[in-house]
């Protein structure tokens, strides 16, 4: 894994929910593992507390120059994905049920065999 590279990755995710929540607000960062299909994965959520992202808008927040933020390039995003994929993993983008906005870093999980059974 490119260190340097991933910590971008959640340097942007970081600063993305700092400046969607309103002044005074909370960003939480959370980790858990899940399973998808036969798929073990690391989720690393990054929610705020801001106004949530439109649904219109979920499934395009990871294309290159979308952005809604005044003076935002729509660059952040669509690279933390691409890193995202390079490193086998996915960004994924969901609001919360409380509200606000949830990026989750998705790592998948390597297990190991024993030979020994």
């Amino acid at each position: 894994m490119d260190r340097r590279r991933l910590s971008r990755v959640f340097i942007n995710l970081i600063q993305n929910a700092i400046q969607h929540s309103p002044s005074k607000g909370i960003v939480t960062a959370e980790a858990q593992i899940v399973g998808e299909g036969n798929q073990e994965w690391l989720d690393c959520a990054i929610k705020d507390v801001g106004s949530g992202i439109p649904d219109e808008d979920v499934p395009k927040i990871f294309e290159p120059f979308f952005s809604k933020r005044r003076g935002g390039t729509g660059l952040g995003l669509a690279i933390a994905q691409k890193t995202m994929e390079e490193h086998g993993g996915k960004l994924l983008a969901q609001n919360n049920p409380e509200g606000g906005a949830c990026l989750i870093a998705r790592f998948p999980l390597l297990i190991e065999v024993n030979a020994n059974g």
